[in-house]
């Protein structure tokens, strides 16, 4: 499961402007089973699904989900090695996360996603960080000038200074600060049941914990995540036992 919730920046749901629309039930749980387990292919059958709905509805808030799902794949793909097929999955984003950017401009979240979106591209090619690297900081500075709580905006912000090297302005006291505002955030808003975001943010803290030594709250933040998911076994068999030695 190494870096299998690897991104640069991610992921929400609270905003006045965004009204984000309740999947159904068994496609959520999907989703999430898709991220615990690692599974592409049942992330792509409920993808599908989705687009097939979206061609005869058009709704935007569809389109969201879509394309948040696309970009949860390609850290399904990622955690498994394969970076051409989790490129693949993000330029299936690209088309619609400009439509996003038009129609919802006002939207945290969605500024948050294209900031992610953009991450991912410099994930795949390092160079392309010249370009793609002002753009992301503007819609994540976006993201958070409009809602400075939303969680998906924070959590990409752990991401930013998580990845940024520190003669670069990375900090990773400074993730932790942004992780912890993004799980918080999640919790505030209750909608916790089946929703991979909330554990990846979780997980992305315990994480950021580890980077900065502080091994007893990376532990404390490890066993959080099984809590909520006790199948999750990137942190039971490798996350946690890798803190909880001596």
């Amino acid at each position: 499961m190494k870096n299998s919730l690897l991104s640069f920046i991610f992921l929400a749901f609270a905003s006045t402007v965004f009204s984000q629309m309740a999947l159904a039930p068994e496609i959520q749980e999907a989703f999430y089973q898709a991220n615990v387990q690692n599974n592409p292919e049942l992330w792509e059958s409920n993808i599908k699904t989705l687009e097939a709905e979206y061609q005869s509805s058009q709704n935007l808030d569809l389109l969201y989900e879509i394309t948040n799902a696309y970009y949860g794949l390609a850290g399904t793909y990622i955690g498994k090695d394969d970076s051409e097929k989790a490129e693949a999955a993000i330029n299936n984003t690209l088309d619609y996360i400009a439509i996003l950017v038009k129609e919802k401009k006002d939207s945290p979240e969605v500024h948050a996603l294209q900031a992610g979106i953009y991450g991912m591209q410099m994930s795949f090619s390092p160079m392309s960080g010249m370009t793609l690297g002002p753009k992301a900081t503007k819609h994540l500075n976006k993201s958070l000038k409009l809602d400075d709580s939303n969680p998906k905006g924070n959590y990409q912000m752990g991401g930013s200074y998580f990845y940024t090297p520190a003669m670069f302005g990375g900090s990773t006291k400074k993730a932790i600060e942004y992780y912890k505002k993004s799980v918080e955030a999640f919790e505030a808003k209750g909608e916790l049941t089946n929703n991979w975001e909330y554990l990846t943010a979780i997980t992305w803290l315990g994480l950021a914990y580890k980077k900065y030594e502080d091994l007893e709250n990376a532990k404390v933040t490890f066993e959080k995540a099984l809590r909520v998911e006790p199948q999750h076994n990137w942190v039971k068999y490798h996350l946690l036992p890798a803190v909880s030695k001596g």
